[in-house]
């Protein structure tokens, strides 16, 4: 046993193939992430950052017209992070919320 609890393998033997130990039961039983909310978020994550970035470019060199309709544009990208995050946590616990 480690300070903290977790046992550690002391040979090679009982090691997976990925050096972790074979007992499973650790902090591994994690719920799995649907991968489309994987791709969604990060398809947000990217839209948000580019608009942002984009619009306050713009501002600098006083493109206001061009700012607004980027600042605009980053919204929908908010709401599709608000939209994975809902699903995503409805999918781990439907009890909550």
């Amino acid at each position: 046993m480690t300070r903290r609890g977790v046992p550690q393998a002391t040979d090679r033997s009982a090691r997976g193939s990925a050096g972790t130990l074979a007992d499973e039961s650790g902090p591994m039983n994690m719920p799995k992430i649907p991968a489309s909310a994987v791709v969604l978020r990060v398809i947000a994550i990217l839209g948000m950052g580019l608009t942002f970035a984009a619009a306050v470019l713009l501002i600098v060199a006083a493109e206001w017209v061009l700012a607004g309709i980027l600042s605009a544009a980053f919204f929908p990208f908010m709401g599709v992070m608000y939209f994975v995050d809902r699903l995503w946590l409805a999918a781990i616990d439907p009890n909550d919320g």
